[in-house]
């Protein structure tokens, strides 16, 4: 392919530029997200730490008990913490508002932009409220998932003195 100097405006070949750079750039945000979905994948989440849940893996093979209630607190804690995300999801969502009064709305185009202040005030307000609701749901789902954990924490404790005290 020839290219001639003739055949090219100035726009042309920014454009162009313009054009890679994106295309570079959603490679590279691609290829980023990539990355890491794969550290995701990589590293295991742990309730505790990699040692604390070795050890109550090791437990939950060796008693059926211990094995069943451990795991109905780890499924409470992953439920707690489904529903946890999804209020802080809510939250931001109040936090970082994409309301817009449409410029049809006949209060503002009336001109009387006072009306649409106080509008837009009571949003505000009932939205900060909601949101300090939701912060406290947040806050008690929190303290449901320390608890869940504290209990499994015992259970591990209690696991390893039994069975220090069989041997």
């Amino acid at each position: 392919m020839e290219i001639r100097k003739e055949n090219l405006s100035i726009s042309q070949p920014l454009r162009e530029r313009a054009r890679h750079s994106a295309e570079v750039t959603n490679d590279n945000s691609a290829n980023s997200e990539n990355v890491q979905e794969k550290d995701k994948q990589k590293e295991p989440e742990y309730i505790f730490s990699k040692q604390l849940d070795n050890e109550a893996a090791a437990y939950k093979e060796g008693n059926a008990t211990f094995k069943d209630d451990y795991e109905s607190l780890e499924k409470a804690i992953e439920i707690v913490r489904a529903l946890a995300l999804r209020l802080r999801e809510k939250i931001n969502k109040l936090k970082n508002p994409t309301v817009n009064i449409k410029s049809d709305h006949p209060i503002e185009s009336s001109g009387n932009s006072r009306v649409a202040a106080g509008i837009k005030a009571y949003h505000d307000e009932s939205s900060k409220s909601e949101v300090e609701a939701l912060e406290q749901q947040l806050s008690e789902y929190e303290r449901q998932e320390a608890e869940l954990k504290l209990n499994m924490l015992n259970m591990i404790i209690e696991e390893r003195k039994r069975l220090d005290r069989l041997t």
